[in-house]
């Protein structure tokens, strides 16, 4: 019998109804999909996923300026040095 690597499945919610802040913690994308749908057929609301951009833009206090500033960037590739 071959040995198939296991994968953690993790899943941790947090709501802060003060803060109005929900947050999901999931190793699996089909739990975070399946934790979606269900939010928005209990109660109506979408949740929004938090990436560096979509922080940037709902949670930041950034002035406009600093938002396009943000949302302009570029990834970079950075690659090891083996002369070093």
């Amino acid at each position: 019998m071959h040995k198939i690597p296991s994968i953690p499945s993790v899943y941790d919610v947090l709501w802060s109804y003060e803060d109005k802040n929900l947050f999901l913690f999931t190793t699996q994308k089909a739990a975070n999909e399946l934790f979606e749908t269900i939010f928005l057929n209990s109660f109506g609301l979408k949740p929004i996923r938090l990436f560096p951009y979509t922080i940037t833009e709902t949670k930041s206090g950034f002035s406009e300026a600093q938002k396009d500033r943000v949302l302009s960037l570029s990834p970079l590739k950075y690659q090891k040095d083996n002369h070093a």
